[in-house]
């Protein structure tokens, strides 16, 4: 009997919960429903998105545009170029105004030669009203007033490298002491690379590479060429060993000996850079001449020619300017001269 209460009892307890359990589903039910019915009273959860016109496959990508992409590329390609041109100019390390020649390099300007488009350097030369004679003119007046002295006896015209306008210097040179009254010699040294002769309308004859190898008189190979009112000395047959003829004692000697016959004797010297001979040829004369190009060499090559000759101890008199333009600060005639010198094939003229 026990038993059978106690299974009732448990009976009666599950229902009661059960019981429980449907009442609290039917109010949530019922809640629910009254939630059901506010929001669709009220009109929440309905949707407001309509088709109004139906989507067209397009022809073609609408990005990237390639006119747009090509146009600001050319546009960066004309600004990045204009600006490396700007750049590169502003870097322009070379000899560009007369007036560097004392500001960077720290050499006496001896003269500013204007370019001759028409390359009739010994015609221009002749003519004592034209801008290349009175700017030659102008250069051996500052010769006369370099030195206690005046104007050196011997003078090396030397450069930092072929190209700048040395021998039609030396030629110019030579002719504007001769039309002074001046007794004037010009020697071709450039034994490894000669110009002069080429530059004067001459065959190439024997000359100095003779004299240092040989004891041929120095009288049977003076040539005094016609015109130019001047005598030469030309380079000669190109020696296999032109520095150790110019290391010699030989070559001093010579330049003593002409010397003593002439007023001024100019030397048309080799390039400084690459060679040994311009600093050999330097210590036997009494002055240097640094030729050197306008917007030619660049800053740094032309400080390291004139370091090898202050190495070897040679004093640089001066220097003169050539291929000099109306472009040029400080410098201009106002008749767009151009003249191209030259070192390599036959003075650019």
């Amino acid at each position: 009997l026990t038993q059978r209460f106690l299974r009732q009892r448990r009976g009666a307890i599950q229902y009661d919960i059960l019981e429980q359990e449907v009442d609290t589903n039917a109010e949530l039910v019922e809640a629910l429903s009254r939630r059901a019915g506010e929001i669709d009273a009220a009109g929440i959860g309905r949707s407001n998105i309509a088709v109004v016109d139906r989507a067209e496959r397009p022809g073609g990508p609408s990005e990237p545009s390639m006119v747009f992409n090509l146009m600001t590329s050319l546009f960066i390609g004309v600004l990045a170029s204009a600006g490396i041109v700007f750049l590169r100019e502003q870097l322009d390390t070379g000899i560009r105004d007369p007036a560097d020649v004392k500001r960077v390099l720290g050499l006496p300007l001896l003269g500013s030669i204007p370019r001759v488009e028409d390359g009739d350097v010994l015609g221009e030369l002749n003519n004592r009203w034209s801008h290349l004679y009175e700017s030659y003119l102008a250069v051996q007046t500052n010769l006369t007033f370099a030195t206690p002295d005046g104007a050196p006896r011997t003078m090396l015209l030397t450069s930092t490298r072929p190209n700048e306008g040395k021998t039609a210097s030396a030629v110019a040179l030579a002719a504007v002491f001769s039309k002074l009254g001046k007794k004037t010699l010009l020697i071709d040294a450039d034994m490894r690379n000669s110009r002069l002769g080429d530059f004067l309308g001459m065959t190439q004859q024997d000359g100095l590479s003779n004299l240092l190898s040989s004891d041929q008189p120095v009288n049977e190979l003076i040539y005094s060429p016609e015109n130019h009112g001047f005598d030469l000395i030309l380079s000669g047959r190109t020696p296999p060993n032109a520095a150790e003829l110019l290391a010699g004692n030989r070559f001093p000697f010579l330049l003593r000996e002409l010397a003593g016959h002439y007023d001024h004797v100019l030397i048309d010297g080799p390039p400084i850079l690459g060679l040994a001979d311009a600093p050999l040829i330097a210590k036997s004369t009494d002055a240097v001449i640094a030729i050197i190009e306008a917007n030619g060499g660049s800053l740094r090559t032309i400080q390291t020619a004139l370091a090898r000759l202050d190495f070897a101890h040679v004093a640089i008199l001066g220097a003169i300017v050539t291929k000099l333009d109306d472009r040029n600060a400080g410098y201009g005639y106002g008749e767009g001269y151009g003249y191209g010198y030259g070192y390599g094939k036959r003075e650019e003229a």
